[in-house]
């Protein structure tokens, strides 16, 4: 019931200093036993329903039916874990469940990608972290990030709730360096850009300013 002219949105923002890449995935030494040109694809969350979790570890278990040289690693706890735990145990180790991780940042630039498969969402700091440490982002168009993340640009984009659009996603980007490299450097200058610290706070200034004036 409030009218429009009286709606503000202010996004999220996060230390685009502190979340800033060091180095290549490969190098990372959270990777031991990790073959060599394997991508890992990550996901960081609750483990409930709304994440989408268990669609995920089957879209990455079918992709790597499909050739792609992929595995899972999923930071998190909560009530799902132990239908993930089931699910992930069918996939030939590709799923690996690492609990709760205070080491996120570290975590990050262990990545190759970042996946985030979502019900529903507004929007995560996760995918703002992800894009800073320049990972290569596949999300599913779930509210906020659709609203604010461009599919192709920034991110790759697909429906919410099926696990055949996340695998084709993954498919596309093990396939394609050019498309990673691509949409981690478009992520990074996105988030450079309009999420940063000091951008949120200019836009408190901005708001607070207006409503003063007026």
């Amino acid at each position: 019931g409030v009218e429009p002219a009286r709606l503000s949105r202010i996004d999220n923002g996060i230390d685009v200093a502190a979340w800033k890449r060091r180095g290549p995935a490969a190098d990372s030494p959270l990777r031991a036993g990790v073959p060599r040109g394997r991508l890992v694809v990550g996901a960081v969350g609750r483990l409930s329903d709304e994440k989408g979790f268990d669609l995920l570890i089957e879209a990455v278990n079918r992709a790597a039916l499909r050739g792609a040289d992929l595995e899972l690693w999923i930071a998190g706890e909560g009530p799902e874990k132990g239908k993930l735990d089931a699910l992930a145990a069918r996939t030939n180790g590709r799923v690996r469940l690492l609990g709760f991780r205070s080491d996120v940042r570290d975590l990050m630039e262990a990545f190759d990608l970042f996946a985030l498969s979502s019900l529903r969402e507004g929007l995560p700091n996760v995918v703002l972290e992800a894009m800073a440490c320049e990972v290569p982002l596949l999300a599913t168009r779930c509210g906020g990030v659709e609203a604010v993340v461009r599919d192709d640009v920034e991110a790759l984009l697909v429906p919410i709730s099926s696990s055949k659009a996340l695998e084709d996603g993954l498919v596309r980007l093990a396939s394609d360096s050019g498309l990673r490299t691509r949409l981690a450097s478009e992520g990074r200058k996105r988030v450079e850009r309009d999420f940063s610290f000091a951008r949120r706070m200019e836009r408190f200034a901005d708001l607070y300013d207006g409503l003063l004036e007026g």
